[in-house]
């Protein structure tokens, strides 16, 4: 039986391998603004506050140099980390989804938190406002990590990025990290632990993909032209503790709907010696200080 994530994935891979993709994709957005999945605004400016107050708690200044790794289509993150006090904005992508649209909805976005940044950041709402008005940043894409000077950024975040890193990938990408970040400095990831495909087809669970080889699912990955490495939480805080960072604060937490799912799913062999909550915690929080020079 066909089901809509297979309709969304195969179409989603025809239209990755349409020519001049980037002319086209900017020619509908003229045409037919962006319109974001209902509930996307407030789930993104949560996280936006989330990370910022993680900040907040590490210590860290609230000031300097701020890389964003996948900055998407509504760069509202890195509104809110700017008002909040950070002097230079540099976001990355792989593709280029920002655009002048982009950028004025995430301020708007921004300007109806404005009261919980300033609490955050410790400063008035007016200063807040003031700062919202200045707003600027670079944009680097392609993306090349490795052409950032070393040690030159005071804070780097991701939001839904690390998933969608090939496993393979992983190591090179902490370590281009941890060579960015200042001595002292913070890395900050939001990662999204959940079947992505899910978000269009609710009838899936949102654990789905867990019932796959890695065979299989690397051949629907080929064929819709999508990367979801499928790690769980313990996997990424392996991963980071490896990376030369310190660890100082992680959290996810097990979601009940997907330890509900876990219980009539069948599994595939590859993740059947992780603990049920392991497997069903869909988001996870960490913070990471880079305290050596090296």
């Amino acid at each position: 039986m066909i089901k809509r994530w297979h309709r969304n994935g195969a179409v989603q891979g025809l239209k990755s391998r349409i020519p001049f993709k980037g002319a086209l994709r900017r020619l509908k957005r003229h045409y037919f603004p962006y319109t974001p999945r209902a509930g996307n605004d407030e789930y993104y400016l949560d996280n936006a506050l989330t990370m910022a107050r993680a900040v907040r708690n590490a210590g860290h200044p609230m000031r300097g140099v701020y890389l964003e790794i996948g900055a998407g289509w509504t760069p509202v993150m890195s509104v809110v980390f700017y008002i909040a006090g950070y002097d230079e904005v540099v976001l990355c992508d792989l593709d280029p989804f920002l655009d002048d649209e982009g950028v004025a909805r995430a301020k708007s976005l921004a300007a109806t938190v404005i009261d919980d940044i300033s609490a955050i950041a410790g400063i008035s709402q007016e200063a807040a406002r003031q700062r919202l008005s200045t707003y600027h940043y670079q944009y680097r894409c392609p993306m090349d990590l490795w052409s950032i000077e070393a040690q030159s950024v005071d804070l780097i975040v991701s939001r839904a990025v690390l998933e969608h890193v090939p496993i393979r990938e992983l190591g090179g990408l902490h370590a281009g990290l941890a060579r960015a970040l200042k001595p002292g400095g913070l890395a900050v990831h939001l990662i999204d632990h959940s079947d992505h495909f899910e978000h269009r087809d609710k009838s899936i669970s949102r654990v789905n993909f867990l019932r796959f080889s890695q065979r299989t699912w690397s051949a629907i990955e080929m064929l819709t032209a999508t990367s979801q490495n499928r790690l769980r939480h313990s996997d990424h805080a392996r991963a980071l503790k490896q990376s030369g960072l310190t660890l100082l604060h992680e959290d996810g937490r097990p979601d009940p709907g997907a330890l509900d799912a876990l219980t009539s799913l069948k599994i595939n062999a590859a993740f059947v010696e992780k603990t049920p909550e392991d497997l069903a915690t869909l988001t996870s929080l960490f913070v990471l200080k880079k305290t050596c020079r090296a």
